[in-house]
């Protein structure tokens, strides 16, 4: 995943913000994690036609646990990226922290579209 995202991709092709500078990308053990939010929602015309797929997403995650930014790093189908957008945006993560303090994270996140039966 990281060939299609990773902190220097996202500063590369996103507006500077108060706080873009001050991202970090911990590693995989200290990334915070998902402690609930928004639901998916597939899309029904895709979920109709049972098109399977996947969305990678970059999160700009505040000292807080909210999703400050999301921006699409890549996906097998555009129609995916909205609905994985939303989700995302309403989530909530675990408190991002290095050595200890409050940080701002960057975190990749796949999101798979898959059609269970």
């Amino acid at each position: 995943m990281a060939e299609v995202c990773n902190l220097e991709l996202w500063r590369a092709h996103r507006p500077r913000t108060a706080w873009s500078d001050s991202l970090v990308q911990l590693a995989a053990a200290d990334e915070p994690q998902r402690m609930g939010g928004a639901p998916l929602r597939y899309p029904v015309s895709l979920r109709d036609a049972a098109v399977q797929g996947w969305v990678v997403l970059g999160l700009a995650i505040s000292p807080d646990g909210r999703v400050a930014e999301a921006a699409v790093m890549a996906s097998s189908n555009k129609a995916f990226e909205p609905p994985a957008l939303e989700a995302a945006l309403g989530s909530r993560f675990s408190l991002p922290r290095a050595a200890g303090k409050p940080v701002w994270a960057f975190r990749c996140v796949p999101v798979e579209f898959n059609i269970v039966r």
